[in-house]
């Protein structure tokens, strides 16, 4: 027999589902209805408010969701075992692998990053956050940069998960049965995220300190002139 705690967590994950399903079908987050959702997980619109205070609590259930799904994702690409030479091909691979096995989940991410609520937005970028930090423990673990400041090194592993979080739409609006583009998609994107390391290879921090004395300096040769 089910218990009635059992019974609870059935319907939770069930109007939780019923929501995801109803964003895969092209509904925007915002737009849904708390009885639409209800309908489409087979309860009473009441029935909603046992688990939920508002569809705003649902969709940070949602992007916990989420969060939980990019853990599994660092920690598969640590199973595989992390090696310099293939950890950007490896995590790519892993990530255009789960937008296509969960794409109702990655669209509601999609969605909520720039159209959700500002609680949503702020608990969508933490996600984000977080994972971009993982990744930068991962990289410093490995060596690799070793002259990348600290600050840099964040700047740098939030910019890489930025990029990689770009192909997300375009993965999901593709049309079924097409593996050729997705492979286009996954080689372009480890491209990019490999300019952005080969770029920080070569970056100087003392040069870097050095252009923007020299830019403060010409801004003031300006503000002279003009006077």
């Amino acid at each position: 027999m089910v218990s009635q705690v059992d019974r609870k967590l059935i319907t939770r994950k069930s109007l939780m589902d019923s929501a995801l399903a109803l964003v895969a079908e092209g509904n925007h987050y915002s737009s849904l209805s708390l009885r639409e959702v209800a309908k489409r997980a087979g309860v009473a619109p009441n029935a909603f408010y046992r688990h939920f205070k508002d569809l705003d609590e649902m969709g940070l259930a949602l992007a916990d969701e989420f969060g939980l799904l990019l853990r599994l994702i660092m920690r598969q690409a640590r199973l595989q075992g992390l090696a310099a030479d293939s950890m950007i091909s490896d995590s790519v691979n892993f990530y255009v692998e789960y937008v296509q096995k969960e794409p109702a989940l990655f669209r509601f991410m999609a969605q909520s990053i720039t159209g959700g609520s500002p609680a949503m937005r702020e608990a969508m970028r933490n996600e984000l956050g977080h994972f971009a930090n993982e990744m930068v423990t991962d990289l410093n673990r490995l060596g690799i940069l070793p002259h990348i400041s600290v600050t840099d090194m964040n700047m740098l592993g939030h910019l890489a998960i930025q990029t990689v979080f770009g192909n997300t739409t375009e993965i999901l609006d593709l049309p079924e049965s097409s593996d050729n583009m997705i492979e286009a998609i996954r080689e372009r994107c480890t491209k990019q995220v490999r300019l952005i390391f080969l770029g920080a290879s070569d970056w100087n921090v003392q040069s870097e300190k050095q252009q923007k004395l020299e830019d403060k300096a010409s801004r003031k040769k300006k503000m002279f002139k003009i006077k």
